[in-house]
């Protein structure tokens, strides 16, 4: 017996899910990358300030007379100065990036349970990926796959998630056209409908 999926909400960004420990998904704050670049840009400044200003040179001279320049905490030399750098790449967190979960779980282990046996399952799943957001590549083309899904409720549930993505979630458009116009489900064409309004920038 085909299942017909309940009315819910169609508002609300995409990110982290309440109920689960996934995490943050990147642009609510700086990437590895950039907070690198910051904090080493930070450091090249500083030390270029203490060392090369006015302040920083001293009064110590070769046994040739010639005077030694820079205080003796300063790098002498490019090669020292780089190397002090990089030993301060582990104090910025400069890691490898962790993979995006949701739910406590990768994002691959939800692609593979929204091709399951079983329906409840599937739809967890799809709820999961879209919790994720599109940030991983591999979230919006197994969403789009899941719109095909027996289960009404399946679909019903992705295309909750895609109209969280928003303009981002362009790809889906004729997918979701065509559940609007032909699925068998009222509440899937009336999601559907919603969610291309959302997905085209009209609400």
């Amino acid at each position: 017996m085909a299942h017909s999926c309940r009315t819910r909400d169609l508002s609300g960004a995409w990110g982290n899910e309440k109920q689960g420990p996934g995490r943050r998904v990147p642009g609510e704050k700086q990437s590895v990358p950039q907070r690198c670049n910051v904090v080493l840009g930070t450091v090249y400044s500083v030390l270029c300030a203490a060392c090369w200003a006015p302040g920083a040179r001293t009064n110590r001279r070769s046994p040739s007379g010639a005077p030694l320049g820079h205080a003796s905490l300063c790098p002498s030399h490019p090669t020292q100065f780089i190397l002090l750098l990089l030993s301060l790449l582990p104090l910025c967190g400069c890691r490898k990036a962790q993979p995006i979960v949701s739910g406590g779980r990768p994002i691959g282990y939800w692609i593979k349970a929204s091709h399951g046996p079983d329906a409840t399952a599937r739809k967890e799943a799809v709820f999961k990926l879209g919790n994720a957001g599109p940030t991983d590549p591999t979230v919006l083309p197994a969403l789009i796959a899941a719109l095909k899904d027996s289960d009404a409720r399946v679909r019903c549930e992705t295309i909750l998630a895609l109209a969280k993505f928003g303009p981002d979630a362009k790809p889906a458009d004729d997918a979701l056209t065509e559940i609007q116009s032909h699925d068998p489900d009222p509440k899937a064409r009336d999601y559907a409908a919603k969610a291309l309004k959302k997905i085209r920038g009209g609400g």
